[in-house]
C-alpha cells in the first residue's frame, strides 16, 4: 500500500510525494550512488547479465540493509519508486546479456536518466529485459511512476510479460487494479468540487449543508487503493495553488497526511497464524523538489523532516564518498542532514545473503 503523486509549483519546478506502507519492517536507510559507478549483477543470477555504467549519482531509500533501492531521486531531478501491484508479471529473459532483475529496475532508472522520454524510448528499444525469479516474483510485484524535473509523469505496469508505460495526465498512483482502471473511475467523482453545496428543497422544505466541506461529501476517506487515488487526485487538483518550492513542499507532506496509515488500522486476517506481520503502516513519506534537487524524509515514529540536499553532496564530493553507504535517518536535528550525520554510514549487506532459485 503506497501512495504517489505530483504538484506544480508556479514558475518554480515541482514537487513529489509518496508514502511507502508495508507490514514487515523495511528497516530503510538513506542510500547514495554516485555518477559514473559501474553496476553489474553477478550475484543476482545467470539471467541477469546487463551491466551499466551510472549516468547520474542519487539518493534513495534502501529496505532490509541491502543496495536495494525502493524510492529516489537523482542529480537530474528525475525520482521513481516501487509501488505495490499484485498480479504483476514480468518479461521472460531469453537474452540474459540484457536481464535486469526487478530489484535493479529502480536504480537503473535513476542513475541512466533525466527525463520521462528517454525512459519510455530506453524500453521501447528494449535495452533491457525486466525478468525475476519465481520467488521474488510473487514477493515483489510492483509498477513504478515516475516524474521528472519538466513535471513530465508516467507509470510503467509489467502485464502478461510485457512493459506498459502510460502517460499520467493526473501525477497520481497508488496500487492495484491497473493505472487505466484508475483513471476511468474518476468519472465516478466528477461532481466533487471545493465549493460548499447550495442548499436544497425537499418536499417543501428548504435544507442548507451541515458545513464547509459539503461539496467533498463523496470523498473516499478508506485507505483502498482506490480510495487514496481519488484523494490524492483532489487534494492535489483542488489545494490553493503554491508559489515557493519551500511552500510546494509543506503541500506535499499535508496531502500525504491524508493518506497515513497508523499501526493497527489496516490488517489481514483476523485470525491470522503466520510468524510474519500483516497490519500495513505509514513506515516513512518522502518528499522529492525535483527543482532543487532536495529529497525530504519523515518516519513513523517522529515528525521531524530531515532533507538530503543532492545538489550540495555532489558539488562537495561528498556524494562520491557516500556511494554504495547507507546512513541512518536522524530525528534529533532539523533540515538538512548535515556532513556529521552523514558520516555515520553503514554498509549493506551482501545481495548473496537473499533467496534465489534462478
Amino acid at each position: 500500500m503506497c501512495t504517489d503523486f505530483q504538484i506544480c509549483v508556479d514558475q518554480q519546478g515541482y514537487v513529489s510525494g509518496r508514502s511507502m506502507e508495508f507490514a514487515l519492517n523495511l528497516n530503510s536507510k538513506f542510500f547514495f550512488r554516485r555518477v559514473g559507478h559501474k553496476y553489474t549483477q553477478d550475484l543476482w543470477g545467470k539471467n541477469f547479465g546487463y551491466s551499466w555504467t551510472g549516468k547520474y549519482g542519487f539518493v534513495a531509500m534502501n529496505c532490509f540493509d541491502q543496495q536495494i533501492v525502493t524510492d529516489g531521486m537523482n542529480t537530474a531531478g528525475l525520482s521513481t519508486g516501487n509501488l505495490w501491484l499484485p498480479g504483476s508479471k514480468y518479461q521472460t529473459i531469453t537474452d540474459p546479456q540484457r536481464g535486469l532483475c526487478i530489484d535493479n529496475f529502480a536504480a537503473w532508472i535513476l542513475s541512466s536518466f533525466a527525463t520521462c522520454d528517454e525512459v519510455k524510448q530506453a524500453l521501447k528499444d528494449e535495452t533491457v529485459q525486466v525478468g525475476a525469479s519465481t520467488l521474488v516474483t510473487g514477493l515483489l510485484p510492483l509498477h513504478f511512476p515516475i516524474h521528472d524535473g519538466d513535471g513530465n509523469c508516467i507509470v510503467i505496469e509489467f502485464t502478461d510479460g510485457k512493459a506498459i508505460v502510460y502517460d499520467n495526465p493526473v501525477g497520481v498512483l497508488t496500487n492495484q487494479p491497473e493505472f487505466p482502471w484508475h483513471l476511468d473511475n474518476l468519472r465516478n467523482y466528477t461532481s466533487l468540487s471545493p465549493y460548499d453545496a447550495d442548499e436544497a428543497t425537499f418536499n417543501g422544505h428548504t435544507f442548507t449543508q451541515t458545513g464547509h466541506g459539503s461539496g467533498l461529501s463523496d470523498l473516499p476517506g478508506d485507505p483502498t487503493p482506490p480510495s487514496r487515488f481519488v484523494r490524492a487526485t483532489v487534494m492535489t487538483s483542488f489545494a490553493a495553488p503554491v508559489t515557493s518550492l519551500d511552500a510546494g513542499t509543506n503541500l506535499a507532506f499535508h496531502i500525504l497526511n491524508t493518506v497515513d496509515i497508523p499501526k493497527g488500522l489496516v490488517a489481514g486476517k483476523k485470525d491470522n497464524k503466520s510468524i510474519l506481520p500483516d497490519m500495513d503502516y505509514t513506515q516513512w513519506v518522502v518528499v522529492r523538489d525535483a527543482a532543487r534537487k532536495i529529497y525530504s524524509v519523515r518516519f513513523y515514529g517522529s515528525q521531524q523532516v530531515r532533507s538530503i540536499n543532492l545538489t550540495e553532496l555532489e558539488q562537495s564530493g561528498q556524494l562520491d564518498e557516500l556511494d554504495g553507504l547507507l546512513v541512518p535517518f536522524t530525528s534529533n536535528g532539523f533540515g538538512n542532514m548535515t556532513r556529521e550525520e552523514l558520516g555515520a554510514t553503514e554498509p549493506p549487506k551482501s545481495v548473496a545473503d537473499l533467496p534465489r532459485n534462478n
